[in-house]
Formats: structure tokens, sequence, C-alpha cells
């Protein structure tokens, strides 16, 4: 009897140093890739949004003070600063051609003209207001706004155009090896303990170039080209080390019942220096404007995942050598409705179906996700970001070397965001060189449970993001 408690603890060891478990290997790193590139592209749009707000807060006029001094023509100004602050563009043109009916020389009248009839892409229009404002007296800052609104529509004229952004910053996950919160891993069914989970930060970078071409058509379809690259340093745990590159490319349709926009996909990932991931697929999204206050959009996404083994070492073992199993066929299809409540907020639902093929059926799952996003305008340029999601894998079979039960995760994620320009923090003396840079600070909380020991994991991440983006 005594020789066979030495032999089970022998095997177990034995188990415990041959098998990698699957919660430590970093197997869907490329995921979490694709929610901070996610998450970029949220805080990018409502950095834009927050911009183009800035330079008409104030206090709000309502239509009735307007209507007690229709004449007083520093109260109508005031008005239409809120009108294009919330978006009725229409509203704002009509309250300006009544003004300059009665002050057809007022420098400021004639700007907000210029700007409502940029935001309506009236741009021959826009050009005329900018070109005689350019020969008035004009005040340093509002020349300079003049000069660079007339750059922008020079650049709308381009069929060629660029857009690149930068992020920088660091990350610090509480449990980035993804160790069970239990403390336990199960191996044949028998739970074994383990340390608990390891702390780290990084450093990121993400970058982004896109290149759009008008294809002169009068509906204004495009072809775009779009490549991505992520880029982390571990500081401890460098068996998570990815460097990932992605090339989209596609065209945009503009039409009567959605914008349609078919590209293919290709992408690889090396882990720690190492041929990791390739993949290779196609995607197709559409959008539609359903009013002025809701819009939906649809997107599907098919790509085959090839994997190859990761056989440097960490700690003395080799960081994914079964990772070839994980290749196979993916399917994500999307589909989302966008709330404008308001100029100020905007709030989004949707629902992904996830099928992930494999060469195990240990590896291969169904997934459905649930995912809530609200994105609030503070002022000033700043900006609040919140998500929650849940989700769910099912998989297809049993790892039998773990246990004889097939795995079933849940997975809950919430986050919350807060960017501004840099320049709200800086002295006024370093304002205008960094002012078109924005910061970024995140804190997500992920909580995962699931009927086996192994996969129930806990984890804490911050980051602190600093973003610039150049238009040519």
């Amino acid at each position: 009897m005594h020789s066979r408690a030495w032999f089970a603890a022998l095997l177990t060891t034995l188990l415990l140093v041959a098998t990698p478990s699957s919660a430590q290997v970093p197997e869907r790193q490329p995921e979490r890739i694709g929610r901070d590139l996610s998450t970029t592209k949220e805080a990018e749009d409502a950095a834009q949004r927050a911009r183009e707000r800035r330079g008409f807060e104030g206090p709000t006029i309502g239509f009735q003070d307007v209507l007690r001094d229709p004449d007083n023509i520093a109260l109508n100004l005031q008005f239409v600063r809120g009108q294009i602050r919330d978006g009725d563009l229409r509203g704002a043109a009509s309250t300006l051609e009544r003004v300059l009916a009665l002050q057809s020389d007022l420098v400021e009248a004639r700007y907000l003209n210029a700007m409502v009839l940029l935001r309506l892409d009236a741009t021959q229009e826009a050009e005329r207001e900018l070109r005689i404002l350019e020969r008035l007296e004009l005040s340093p800052e509002r020349r300079a706004e003049v000069e660079q609104n007339l750059r922008l529509l020079e650049r709308r004229r381009q069929r060629i155009k660029w857009t690149a952004t930068l992020s920088i910053g660091g990350q610090l996950d509480t449990n980035r090896d993804s160790a069970p919160s239990s403390r336990q891993r199960l191996i044949l069914d028998t739970p074994t303990a383990v340390r608990g989970g390891k702390g780290d930060a990084a450093t990121l970078a993400i970058g982004q170039l896109r290149m759009t071409y008008d294809l002169g058509t009068p509906d204004g379809h495009e072809f775009f080209a779009i490549a991505t690259s992520y880029r982390n340093w571990q500081r401890r745990l460098h068996q998570f080390e990815l460097f990932a590159n992605t090339l989209e490319t596609g065209f945009l349709f503009h039409t009567d019942i959605a914008d349609i926009s078919p590209s293919l996909v290709f992408g690889y990932a090396n882990l720690r220096d190492q041929r990791f991931q390739r993949t290779a697929g196609g995607k197709l999204r559409a959008e539609r404007q359903v009013s002025g206050l809701i819009s939906m959009f649809g997107e599907v996404l098919g790509q085959y995942q090839h994997f190859s083994p990761v056989t440097r070492t960490h700690q003395g073992m080799e960081i994914a050598p079964r990772a070839t199993e994980l290749s196979g066929l993916r399917i994500d299809g999307e589909f989302g409705l966008v709330f404008n409540l308001s100029a100020d907020h905007r709030l989004s639902a949707s629902y992904t179906r996830t099928r992930k093929e494999a060469q195990r059926d240990e590896n291969a799952y169904d997934g459905d996700q649930i995912a809530l996003r609200h994105t609030w305008l503070l002022g000033g340029g700043s900006f609040l970001l919140a998500t929650l999601s849940g989700q769910q894998d099912l998989y297809d079979g049993p790892d039998t070397v773990i246990s004889a039960r097939t795995r079933r995760d849940r997975i809950l994620r919430g986050q919350v965001g807060f960017g501004t320009p840099l320049s709200n923090l800086l002295p006024n003396a370093l304002a205008e060189p960094f002012g078109d840079i924005t910061l970024l600070a995140l804190v997500e909380g992920s909580h995962a449970r699931s009927n086996l020991k192994n996969y129930s994991t806990d984890n804490l991440r911050g980051q602190m993001l600093l973003t610039k983006l150049w238009e040519f």
C-alpha cells in the first residue's frame, strides 16, 4: 500500500511536469490583443468626437431665451454653439442665416457658418466662407483655426488619404499567468495544489496605418488597407511576449440599404520571438443608420488559424509545445445596435457567436458573448468608456489528462476607462506641442468560472496609454 501511494505521487508529479496546463500556456493571447485593439479604436473615436465638441462648449441657451431677445447677436451665437454641440446642424444653419442677415460682416458668425457647412459636407460653400475669413483681420488663434480647416478641405479632396496612430504605455496584471483562483489544478480529475497567480508589468506599443482611396464614383465608394502592429514586453513572465501584425484590405460600398464592406484579413503572431500563429480569412461588415438616434451593424469574420509549437522555454518548460493542436477554422459573427442617446452619450449592445475548430476536441468550442458599451463625453476634450460583457464557451470534448468532464467556461469582464487630452494636465507652455496627444487610463476586471478548477481565474488589469494621431 505504501509503495502504491509513492507510485501515485510520482505519477502525479511527472504529469505536472510533462503536461503544461492550458491555463498557463498562452494559447488565447491573440484574443486578448483583439480586445485591446477594439478598446483603443473606441477610445480614438471618442477622443475625436470630444475634440470636435470641445470648441462649442459653453452655457446652454434655450430657444425660448432667443425668442425673448431675437436681435441679441451674442445670445444667438451662444445658441448656435449649443446647436452645433448637440448635433442640430440644420437648426444651426437656420440660426446663422438669420444672424448673418442682421450683421453680414460678423467674423464669429461667418466662422461658425463655415464649421456647420463643413460638417454638412457642403465643401464648396465652406471653402467660400473660409476664404472670406482669410482676408479679414483675425486673432492669431482664429487664423490658425481657419488655416487648419482649409487644410482639412484640401485633404478631403485628395483621392488617397492616410491616417496613422501610435499608442505607447504600460499595463499591470495581478494574475498574468491565469493561475486558478482556487490554487488547485486537476490532473486525471485529482486536485493538486499549485501556487497563486503571478502579477507582472508590461510595456505596450500599438500602431496602425490606414489608407483609403476614393474610387471616384458618385456614391463615394472606397478601397482601403489597414496595417496594425502590436508589441508587448513583459517584465518577468516573458512567455507572454507577443509581436503581432495584421493586414486588412477591401472595399467600402455606400448603398441605399447599408454601408457594406467586404475585406480580406491576414495576420501573424510571434510568441517569445518564435512563430506562433498565422491566419488568413475574409470579413464582411454592414452598417445601417436606422434613424437619427439608432444605427445597426453586423459582421462575419472567417479565418483559418494555423498554430506552430513554441519550443523556447520559460523556467525550464517549453512555452507552447502542443500549440499545433489548436489549428483550425474560426468563425465569429457579431450583430449590434448603437444608440446615440444625446450628443454626450452613446450606448451600444452586441451579441457575438463564435465557432472554433481545432485538431483536438478539447480545444474546439462554441462561444456566445453579450456586451454593453457606453461612451460619455465629459467636456474639455475628456471622455469616459465603460464596457460590461458576459461570455460562455462550451468545448467539444474532454482533455482526459485533466478530467473526464468536458470543459464549460463562463467569463464576466468589466472595464472603465478615462481619456483626456494631455494638454489638460500640462502647463500652458507645454500644452500646444502636446495638445493632440490623448492620455487613456483603463481598469479591467475579469472573473472566469469553469466546471474544471484549472480554468476558474480572476485578474485585475490596469493600463495607461498615450496616443497620437496623424492625418496626411
